[in-house]
């Protein structure tokens, strides 16, 4: 089955912000609910990256692997997708009214016995995801500014 996901969010917080955070993979679980990291890469090795989604309720659990690339400082950076998803992701940045437009494109065909399930668990997971990086970001902008958290 096929995934398709065009989605984004409103980030009131500079690029300079938004791109470093992203960016680091071994960071989401610190704002994104429900989601774990693993680097599975050497050294010497192209970065990957197994990734565990997990939503409450009846949705499944996903499990993929991710080899980020095409890092376009500022800009965003796509990354290849392998195991329960098999395909491309993108992020990708549109900065204006004194915030960031966080684009995310995935096109992948889902390997596993409940596609829709999984699908719909990306879905929630990624959502999740998006508010948590709004949160953390617009969080420390107000306590870089003096205002409370």
């Amino acid at each position: 089955m096929d995934l398709f996901v065009d989605d984004d969010a409103y980030v009131r917080a500079p690029v300079r912000d938004v791109y470093p955070t992203l960016t680091d993979i071994a960071g989401w679980a610190a704002w994104w609910p429900g989601i774990r990291t693993t680097a599975r890469s050497a050294e010497g090795e192209d970065e990957r990256w197994l990734v565990t989604m997990r939503r409450r309720g009846r949705l499944p659990a996903v499990r993929f692997e991710i080899a980020p690339h095409a890092y376009r400082h500022d800009a965003g950076f796509k990354l290849t997708l392998s195991g329960q998803l098999q395909g491309e992701a993108e992020f990708w940045f549109e900065e204006g009214h004194s915030g960031v437009v966080v684009h995310h494109l995935v096109t992948a065909q889902i390997d596993a016995r409940r596609p829709l399930a999984v699908a719909a668990a990306y879905r929630a997971s990624f959502r999740a995801g998006t508010w948590g990086l709004k949160d953390r970001l617009q969080a420390d902008a107000r306590r870089r500014s003096g205002l409370p958290a």
